[in-house]
């Protein structure tokens, strides 16, 4: 072969390598405070934010499908807090009452948005599709996180019970197209979804307060000191889990812990992108919290000021 050739195959390769490694769109969703007061809903794109509304509000999960970027969250404070979902940067408010929305998935450009709708004393689990609504159960309830697979709609959070006078227990809860399926009878809580094949994998907490995977509703402790885990994405055989342990940010890969942050922080999202292992939350704790996202462990804070970072997406 001549030098040439060698040499241009070389440059090939060469471009291949870095711009594969450099291709990937890295949107997280989340909020920045600003000086005048109260949390500014953001988007960040490789690590350069936009503002998505002016007063206040907060990101708390963002899909991407093509060429359009879906961010739901809320808009409002007090009693006028209201969930919305952006498209592109277009606000569109899901319900006209007090609610809230933590998770948007989009499948056969039908959009999938869960949340609450209701009072802070009584809120109601609420699936939006398309924007119109279905409420998930007749008792106080939390929807926390959506998937859709095979046009099977997965929900998961948790549904308030009277176990006794004056106390209230949650129960974790996975919704099968609208069907309630209960984790866990002790006080337990479930915050993500994700389907692989036949297999659902869901993450929360159960046993006051301990960090717990749940496969096919078979639930696996993941630490035995105070933890919760807040997010799971299956990538291959591969099952990965962030969340916090002992207020410290932790990603097990198939069960096995790493921590990510030696200081008061916790994890809310997690994304796989063929090797790239992408995280974010909040280092500092509510006292001084920062946006971070976590690139195979290495650390990258989002913003100087007071930010949270809910939920990180990963387009190739």
């Amino acid at each position: 072969m001549k030098k040439t050739n060698i040499i241009f195959l070389l440059v090939l390769l060469m471009c291949f390598t870095v711009c594969k490694a450099t291709s990937d769109e890295v949107y997280v969703a989340g909020g920045v405070l600003v000086q005048e007061g109260g949390f500014r809903a953001t988007l960040w794109k490789n690590g350069v934010p936009q503002t998505l509304s002016n007063t206040n509000s907060m990101a708390s999960s963002v899909y991407v499908s093509g060429n359009d970027v879906y961010v739901v969250g809320t808009v409002g404070q007090r009693e006028d807090i209201r969930a919305t979902l952006w498209k592109n940067g277009v606000p569109q408010t899901l319900s006209n009452t007090y609610s809230s929305a933590s998770s948007v998935y989009v499948s056969d450009n039908n959009v999938y948005v869960v949340g609450t709708v209701g009072s802070l004393g009584r809120p109601i689990a609420e699936l939006w599709i398309n924007s119109v609504p279905q409420t998930l159960s007749n008792n106080e309830s939390i929807a926390s996180s959506v998937y859709v697979s095979d046009n099977d709609v997965y929900i998961v959070g948790y549904v308030w019970e009277y176990v006794e006078e004056g106390y209230i227990s949650g129960k974790a809860t996975l919704w099968k197209n609208g069907i309630p399926q209960t984790l866990s009878n002790s006080n337990s809580s479930a915050s993500s979804v994700y389907v692989s094949g036949n297999d659902v994998y869901t993450v929360g907490y159960m046993n006051v307060r301990r960090a717990t995977l749940w496969k096919n509703n078979v639930p696996q402790n993941l630490s035995d000191v105070v933890s919760k885990a807040k997010a799971v994405y299956v990538s291959g055989n591969d099952v990965y889990v962030v969340g916090d342990v002992r207020d410290r940010v932790t990603l097990w890969k198939n069960g096995i812990p790493q921590t990510l942050s030696n200081t008061e922080s916790w994890a809310n999202s997690v994304y796989v992108s063929d090797n790239d292992i992408y995280v974010v939350g909040v280092v500092g704790g509510w006292e001084n919290p920062r946006a971070t996202l976590w690139k195979n462990g290495v650390s990258q804070t989002l913003s100087n000021v007071e930010s949270l970072a809910s939920s990180v997406f990963v387009k190739q």
